[in-house]
């Protein structure tokens, strides 16, 4: 949980230093223009999700070694650890520098519009000389012999090899912590808890990695493959040494550390010499760093809304995104969420999760921006459950902790990855939502190009409690689920396509099927759609918003939908009928100039906000932004109800029509379109 409480100090505190850099910031970011920051790599950050590509990489002769779900560690500016979060292991470990941009956020962060294509060839690989590494087998095992194969179960196809996590009797991952100058890993081993971290030892001339462990009381043995040897040997190299556990050997290829049955807990040092000769005798973690800052995101920005022109009876406004910025970052907004008070918290597409302080009001003046989070893989969904903060990315769904009631969050708990994430680079983490319960909803991509999964194209369920609970709903092509009322109202948009035909809008009850084959492995009669919106009107419509609120005009009683492609808004009548069988869209006629995504009725003013930024097709000519659709009037133009009847359609209207127009046959127009679910495009 992060108390909100303590951080409007040390906003207060950083407001002076953002009124001298205002008037630095530049104007709107656009399509042809260049990033302000072109380096994807959060600065001084010691951790970082991502794909991790070993495959051909190694250990030697490896072609599976891929990991959907790793932790990148920095140990120095030259030295990382490579974490498969769901086998438990240290897939690798190497010098030079990075990882390859070959990540959907990473290609697209110097070159906005540069994107990846669909498939699992083109993944981020360490850069530079891969010093030690494990395949894909659990790094921790309770029986002997050991087993070095995958033990997880395969899905619909063998070749996929995101797999999800081991059985939780096995070990299951459980947070990171941001220490400042290091990460602290949790998992546990069964029911034994284990804290972990890596630093460079404290040694003038050589690169040795130090494996520090504490392990909670056993109850029986446990073997961990710290190293996989490329080629064979007859003995433990001295390049490899421990302490408080004994390092053996197994078919003259794997070093294995095997710690005793213990009723206390155990401490457990492992060390890695990179230039594999012997371990020095006098090695030593590298002590804390005592020169860093213990508050690393107290910068606080300060920008500002630019009120819009009117258009009718809405404006929209814009979030003037803070270029430069305290933590050198391009901020590519991808979702936000309201507390009660209007303050926001926002997640952007490069991984920072910030808190957004004053849209509690239309007041355009001041908005102060600070960074509380970080190091996330293309989370595309932020989800307020009281005062807990979640973020859904690749590596699963994420609960935020302000340990030490600084503002920043420190501990990274997983609250569920239960679940299979694969490779795929369209395999997105898409929406979260949160019922009355606690539950949660999501849905990760179902257009996986090369290798189905069990759970793209379904909406899953997590208890309160972070327990997976299964399939809800099926058949979704890439569904972006919306709550759009207090009472648990869930709908969803669908990317048009094979079996998709045109933009949908659902309402997702419990074991429907919604009509794209691949998402489900039992077709079946398809849950009825209330509205198709036709290409021309909504070629990629994602988020949609709940309205129900006087203080937004015409706009209350209805559910907007965003499209991304025009970009622009639809006003949904009928949303919130029972049962849901008929909805209408009516465009709403006001130019957007960001490829909005996702967005948020802020509870404070009552107007909507939409986040949203461009690597896609899009029209838009910016290429990320915030805005507000703002109320100008208490009425508009648009019709406040509509229904479709054998003989016409009927329409109300608040605002009075041109009597003469009205009965001019020369004022209408009627289209109709017949749609079919094929599997062409």
């Amino acid at each position: 949980m992060l108390p909100r409480q303590l951080l409007l100090w040390p906003l207060l505190l950083g407001s002076l230093s953002g009124w001298a850099q205002e008037r630095f910031i530049p104007a709107h970011l656009a399509r042809e223009d260049t990033p302000f920051y072109e380096n994807y790599r959060p600065i001084n950050f010691p951790f970082i999700e991502t794909t991790l590509d070993l495959r051909e990489a190694a250990p030697k002769g490896t072609t599976t070694n891929l990991v959907p779900r790793a932790l990148v560690l920095s140990l120095g500016t030259d030295v990382y650890v490579g974490f498969d979060t769901e086998l438990l292991r240290v897939a690798a470990i190497w010098e030079g520098d990075f990882i390859t941009p070959d990540g959907m956020a990473m290609l697209s962060y110097a070159v906005p519009l540069r994107k990846l294509g669909g498939g699992q060839s083109q993944l981020p690989k360490p850069v530079g000389q891969i010093r030690f590494a494990t395949d894909l087998y659990p790094g921790w095992q309770h029986e002997t012999p050991l087993d070095f194969s995958d033990p997880r179960p395969r899905g619909p196809d063998p070749r996929e090899l995101g797999r999800g996590p081991l059985a939780k009797s096995e070990g299951r991952w459980q947070a990171i912590d941001d220490e400042i100058d290091r990460a602290r890993l949790h998992y546990t081993l069964g029911q034994t808890a284990v804290a972990e971290t890596f630093t460079l030892a404290d040694h003038p001339s050589r690169h040795v990695v130090i494996r520090s462990l504490t392990i909670g009381p056993l109850n029986h043995a446990v073997y961990g493959v710290i190293a996989e040897l490329d080629n064979p040997s007859e003995g433990v190299p001295d390049y490899l040494s421990a302490q408080g556990a004994t390092l053996s050997l197994q078919n003259e290829r794997y070093v294995v550390a095997h710690l005793s049955p213990s009723t206390a807990e155990q401490e457990v040092t492992i060390a890695y010499a990179l230039d594999q000769r012997s371990v020095p005798h006098d090695v030593a973690p590298r002590p804390v760093r005592s020169d860093l800052e213990t508050n690393r995101s107290a910068a606080t920005t300060v920008t500002r809304m630019i009120a819009g022109k009117p258009q009718g009876a809405y404006a929209v406004d814009e979030l003037l995104i803070p270029y430069p910025n305290a933590w050198q970052r391009r901020i590519r907004p991808m979702d936000l969420a309201f507390y009660p008070d209007g303050e926001a918290v926002m997640v952007s597409y490069d991984g920072d999760v910030f808190r957004i302080d004053g849209l509690n009001t239309l007041d355009t003046d001041t908005v102060l921006i600070r960074r509380i989070a970080s190091g996330f893989n293309e989370p595309q969904s932020i989800v307020l459950r009281g005062e807990d903060i979640f973020i859904f990315s690749r590596l699963g769904i994420t609960r935020l902790h302000d340990l030490d009631g600084d503002g920043d969050a420190d501990r990274y708990e997983m609250f569920c990855n239960d679940f299979v994430q694969s490779a795929e680079t369209r395999a997105f983490p898409l929406s979260l939502v949160a019922l009355n319960d606690g539950s949660l909803l999501f849905t990760v991509g179902g257009q996986q190009e090369l290798y189905p999964t069990a759970h793209a194209g379904r909406v899953m369920r997590v208890s309160s409690e972070g327990e997976f609970l299964g399939i809800y709903a099926e058949g979704l092509r890439n569904g972006y689920l919306s709550k759009i009322s207090s009472d648990d109202r869930i709908v969803a948009t669908d990317q048009q396509g094979n079996w998709v035909p045109a933009t949908p809008m659902h309402h997702i009850e419990a074991g429907k099927y919604y009509g794209y084959e691949p998402g489900t492995t039992h077709p079946r009669e398809v849950a009825n759609v209330p509205v198709w919106v036709p290409h021309r009107f909504a070629q990629s419509g994602i988020g949609m918003i709940g309205i129900q609120d006087p203080r937004h005009g015409g706009m209350d009683g209805s559910v907007l939908m965003l499209d991304y492609f025009k970009p622009g808004l639809l006003k949904i009548l009928g949303g919130y009928e029972t049962p849901l069988i008929q909805a209408v869209a009516i465009p709403v006629p006001v130019k957007i100039e960001v490829p909005i995504i996702k967005g948020a009725l802020n509870p404070a003013d009552g107007q909507t906000y939409h986040a949203g930024m461009q690597i896609w097709s899009s029209n838009a000519p910016r290429i990320e932004g915030l805005s507000r659709l703002r109320t100008l009037k208490s009425t508009d133009d648009l019709p406040t109800a509509a229904q479709a009847y054998t003989e016409g359609v009927w329409l109300r209207f608040d605002e009075p029509l041109n009597p003469t127009k009205m009965i001019d046959p020369s004022s209408y127009s009627v289209m109709s379109w017949a749609y079919r679910r094929t599997e062409t495009y």
